[in-house]
């Protein structure tokens, strides 16, 4: 891709990427699973509230309220098959996946156990969608993250 992308002015690039980001594409409806209420409680947890003995953020405080990603630079967690969050897990924590330093999602993913990921991912595929999958505005105060710190934004 980078390749195709190389000879490309950056004003050329900016119109390519305000015409995606306009087109608003239908949503896949969510997947239904049966799954035992303690885990979708522990799910439902992770996702709200961070784990502080693991130094864990709640997936809210980075995807945002709506898990529909922020500042265009954290993604939406919705809307994705439950196989597909389960796969981007294991590329964070192999390092397939990085993110540019602090590489928090890398952190993250190797904190989790695999059942906590299942239980994401089932949770996670499983959520209506909003009307909008539109990235939350900025906010202009940090995000604790319960980990000692927090990310400004």
């Amino acid at each position: 891709m980078a390749n195709l992308l190389d000879h490309l002015s950056d004003d050329h690039l900016s119109d390519i990427a305000e015409h995606f980001a306009a087109i608003e594409l239908p949503c896949p409806s969510p997947q239904t699973s049966r799954v035992a209420p303690e885990v979708w409680a522990r799910a439902e947890s992770l996702v709200r509230q961070c784990d502080p003995a693991r130094k864990l953020p709640a997936c809210m405080a980075c995807h945002g309220e709506r898990l529909t990603g922020m500042n265009l630079a954290e993604s939406c967690l919705l809307g994705l098959p439950r196989d597909y969050l389960i796969g981007q897990r294991g590329a964070w924590q192999t390092g397939q996946r990085q993110a540019l330093a602090p590489d928090c999602m890398g952190r993250v993913a190797k904190a989790l156990s695999a059942e906590d990921m299942n239980a994401l991912a089932t949770w996670l595929s499983a959520q209506a969608l909003p009307p909008t999958l539109r990235p939350a505005p900025p906010s202009a105060q940090p995000l604790p993250l319960c980990c000692g710190s927090a990310v400004q934004r």
